[in-house]
């Protein structure tokens, strides 16, 4: 232990128990033992495998110290595909009720997963507290009402409450302020666990996708990272191998001028890395597709969803498929692979949406692809809205699914008749 540490140890535990196709390290826990270790705490950090070894591990491990608190992140609740869909908050269920009944009142939640579903996953675990979104200021404020003497009990933002015997929660929106520092430290264990390292260089979503809960998760307002900040993170892990990276932007090129300005700093630094990020089709023309190969870029996914704009219009995307036919091209004649990100037999796909996809699919012939049958519907996204659905609707999965193709039968067609091109998630 650090002896310059005056206040007891806080446990961070990583849960997420999705290593399908890859293990991703957990960046926003990393950031949530950064602000905990600038405070004067000592961390220690767990993962997933961490608590799983064996039965008694996660016990042992809360008995091991008396902890001062015990933050936890949420990523996963369930891998949101309409076929083969795998439900892993039963999993995660037993860890956080064992929690739960051993130190329930300083214990706090975050992380996507519980972002969207707050409200479920404290009553379901018997939990009470726990942080939406970004934790900058929300974070600190609970490290320090803790550090002074005070309770988590003490702080009414991160409280559930009941009324008209309904649970609520205090905060309805993700009002983000800033952006969180990166890590200065590897706060995870590396050895043969992670696959894939990531950093983000902006936070927030200024799309409005119809199904989608980015704006809840990241917030409606962008915060951008200033570029040294990222060179600085990229050595941190460059100094123990890591060479290439996920760009965990909801949309890296969603403001074109950000974009620029970060691959211009990484080229200007000669400190070569590689990476992949998501990208939106417009805003992509020859020369920005040269200045992301010459900075590092090795692969673009791009999040299309459809190759029919009946599709891409309905689903509110900001693009059309001429749009993504010639942000294709650009990169790939960059020597960037393209990966397309298809959600096909959605409650608005026909034979003829699906056919189209299809057509265009042989024309553009990106280098993978990546394919989920059917919408997830989440909490608080315009098309679970149209439903009036909310968090108790949606907590186990439910799909947006056509009403004149079965899901079995749009994979069938489109198995059979599209061209035969690398799935990304089984490379």
């Amino acid at each position: 232990m650090n002896k310059t540490m005056k206040q007891p140890p806080i446990l961070i535990l990583d849960l997420n128990p999705v290593n399908n196709p890859w293990r991703v390290y957990p960046l926003g826990a990393s950031i949530v033992a950064e602000e905990a270790y600038k405070l004067g705490y000592y961390p220690i950090c767990k993962s997933w495998e961490d608590v799983t070894v064996s039965e008694s591990s996660l016990f042992n491990l809360l008995n091991s110290e008396n902890w001062r608190l015990i933050a936890i992140s949420i990523r996963n609740i369930d891998n949101t595909k309409g076929i083969d869909t795998h439900i892993y908050f039963p999993f995660l269920l037993k860890y956080l009720k064992t929690i739960s009944n051993k130190a329930a009142e300083k214990t706090i939640v975050g992380g996507p997963g519980f972002t969207i579903f707050p409200i479920p996953i404290l009553i379901k675990t018997g939990l009470r507290y726990g942080i939406i979104g970004g934790i900058e200021k929300k974070w600190k404020k609970v490290l320090e009402i803790i550090q002074s003497g005070g309770k988590l009990a003490d702080i009414p933002e991160i409280k559930i409450f009941e009324k008209n015997n309904r649970q609520h929660y205090n905060e309805s929106k993700n009002y983000r302020e800033a952006i969180e520092p990166l890590p200065t430290k590897i706060w995870f264990k590396t050895k043969n666990i992670w696959n894939r390292i990531g950093f983000n260089t902006q936070v927030g979503c200024s799309q409005h996708c119809l199904y989608c809960v980015y704006p809840t998760i990241s917030g409606d307002k962008k915060k951008y990272r200033d570029e040294f900040e990222t060179i600085d993170y990229i050595k941190l892990w460059k100094n123990i191998g890591i060479e290439t990276f996920d760009l965990v932007d909801d949309v890296f090129n969603d403001n074109c001028d950000h974009t620029i300005k970060m691959c211009k700093a990484w080229l200007k630094d000669r400190n070569r890395f590689y990476w992949r990020a998501y990208l939106s089709p417009t805003n992509v023309d020859k020369e920005i597709s040269k200045l992301y190969s010459n900075s590092g870029c090795i692969e673009a996914i791009l999040g299309i969803d459809s190759l029919s704009n009946i599709i891409l219009h309905k689903l509110k995307k900001s693009f059309t498929v001429d749009d993504i036919a010639k942000c294709s091209e650009s990169l790939k004649k960059e020597g960037i692979s393209v990966c397309f990100t298809f959600i096909l037999g959605s409650e608005f796909e026909t034979k003829a949406t699906l056919k189209k996809t299809i057509k265009n699919l042989w024309l553009l012939k990106p280098d993978k692809i990546s394919v989920q049958y059917g919408i997830r519907l989440l909490p608080g996204s315009m098309l679970a809205n149209k439903y009036n659905l909310n968090q108790s609707d949606l907590f186990y999965p439910n799909f947006s699914i056509s009403k004149s193709l079965n899901l079995n039968k749009i994979k069938r067609i489109f198995e059979e008749t599209a061209p035969k091109i690398e799935n990304r998630h089984t490379a």
